[in-house]
């Protein structure tokens, strides 16, 4: 049996629609992108006359709410000839690319407000990833987008909310500028191959979702069935990595004697391959991350690369949608090899044909990150960067600068000792390497009987 589908326009009443006879129905949901219901009429479509610029349209099936957006061009031709109309609304995604994140004054990620930096750079700025991760972000900005609705509910704005967001990749300070909210969202989610987003569209307000793989939840579909199912799949281990290493280097001098230590964090721990297939990032002492955040630094980005085996896609036949499918899902085949019962495909994008009842899931990553890709964005962690990659030349500051993120030259600042290390770190002669048990592994030159204690 066909589905019911209905259409609401405006807040009012769902309209019974006839999808299979007079209208074509596609949903275009992605990963920190915008989603799309795109309509076409095959001839002049009198209902459509209420379908203005700027009108909300909610979609559901079977009295369930499947989508909600704003029409954004509701008379684009899809045939100069005929007298056919396409219609295309976009999901409140548009308001995340649409709405400039500014604030008075510059703030940090957590809210606190820095005090020693230059007024005309805290103007407008966003100080992001002091001790944070890419869900506190996102939260952040969710939060603005909702205060900011909030104060203009005449603005006629769709309402959101948000659900669960549990992407915890650490972040690098970075600083955000004249930037859209959308920017900001995507930019915090940059290492993140493994993490989609989705909309829950049966929430009052609709939720905005980010999760990690490992979090998701698990849909199995059955080996391929003739006029039933459809698989391509493609391993994608070349751009899964075989390991990452982290290391943070300091440099002091005391007393005349020169002082450097290096400490390395690699994931999986204990790795003692090739160097072939992997990444390296070389931070530098004044990294305001400080060793705490480099050691799940590596196993996250390590972590991430590993739970997006899988390319390729499935398309499920039939009269109805599979609403089982949507990006932020694990897919799993069922009843064929045991590698494919267990392979968790993450899904970054579904296009449903209302019409047809077909669904697609992709599930190739929205941003793969090859091991040549990702070692370039990692080359790119110091100086912390600017989101929208414009310098401050404007001020006569140093554009690398890590204004309101702490002056390193202020012990309590960085909750030191007086040398400029961090509490707990022990200093070692320089030129000795120290990784992460502890062990000196290169030698070169020793100044130092013994550490400083």
């Amino acid at each position: 049996m066909a589905s019911a589908y209905s259409m609401a326009i405006d807040g009012g009443d769902p309209e019974p629609i006839d999808v299979p006879g007079t209208l074509a129905f596609t949903r275009e949901q992605e990963t920190l992108n915008s989603s799309w219901l795109k309509i076409t009429t095959p001839e002049r479509f009198a209902a459509a006359d209420q379908w203005e610029l700027g009108a909300r349209c909610e979609l559901f099936l079977n009295d369930t709410r499947i989508f909600v957006g704003t029409f954004i061009d509701p008379t684009a031709l899809a045939d100069p000839k005929s007298q056919g109309r396409q219609y295309l609304i976009e999901c409140p995604w548009r308001q995340f690319r649409r709405t400039p994140f500014t604030q008075a004054t510059a703030v940090y990620a957590d809210g606190a407000v820095p005090t020693d930096a230059p007024e005309s750079m805290n103007t407008g700025m966003l100080m992001l990833g002091r001790d944070t991760t890419a869900a506190a972000q996102v939260q952040l900005c969710l939060d603005y987008l909702i205060a900011d609705q909030a104060a203009h509910p005449d603005a006629g704005l769709i309402a959101i909310s948000k659900g669960i967001i549990d992407a915890a990749m650490p972040l690098r300070p970075s600083k955000a500028k004249d930037v859209m909210t959308s920017e900001v969202v995507t930019q915090s989610c940059q290492f993140l191959q493994d993490a989609a987003s989705w909309w829950d569209w049966t929430a009052d307000a609709p939720a905005f979702n980010l999760r990690s793989a490992a979090n998701m939840d698990v849909v199995t579909l059955p080996k391929g069935v003739p006029q039933t199912i459809k698989w391509q799949l493609q391993r994608n281990t070349e751009d899964q990595l075989a390991y990452a290493t982290v290391t943070v280097r300091s440099q002091r001098q005391i007393s005349g004697v020169n002082l450097r230590q290096a400490q390395g964090f690699t994931a999986p721990v204990g790795y003692a391959g090739p160097k072939f297939g992997g990444v390296f990032c070389d931070l530098d002492e004044n990294d305001v991350w400080g060793l705490p955040i480099a050691t799940v630094f590596a196993s996250a980005i390590y972590n991430s690369s590993q739970n997006v085996g899988w390319k390729g896609q499935v398309t499920t036949l039939g009269r109805n949608i599979n609403t089982q499918l949507r990006p932020g899902v694990v897919v799993n085949q069922g009843g064929g090899r045991s590698d494919y019962a267990s392979m968790r495909a993450v899904v970054f994008k579904t296009v449903d044909d209302l019409r047809t009842g077909h669904t697609t899931a992709v599930f190739t990553p929205r941003k793969v990150l090859t091991v040549q890709a990702l070692q370039a964005m990692l080359r790119q962690m110091w100086p912390p960067p600017t989101i929208n990659e414009q310098t401050e030349q404007s001020t006569g500051q140093n554009p690398n600068a890590n204004y309101g993120m702490g002056d390193h030259s202020d012990p309590a600042s960085k909750n030191t000792d007086g040398t400029g290390f961090p509490l707990g770190t022990s200093l070692v002669p320089y030129d000795v390497i120290i990784d992460v048990a502890g062990v000196p592994t290169k030698k070169t030159a020793s100044v130092l009987s013994t550490p400083p204690v």
